[in-house]
């Protein structure tokens, strides 16, 4: 559980870098984890 927003936002990025361009792979891997976070944490 050491892992926040902020890093999951940041490793995303780091995806998005890597690839050069957001690949359909890493935006399934990333979005639903954003979004299951964040009602999560509203909650």
């Amino acid at each position: 559980m050491s892992r926040t927003r902020s890093d999951e936002m940041s490793v995303a990025r780091s995806s998005r870098t890597k690839e050069g361009y957001p690949c359909p792979r890493s935006r399934d891997v990333t979005f639903p984890k954003l979004i299951k976070f964040e009602p999560r944490n509203g909650v």
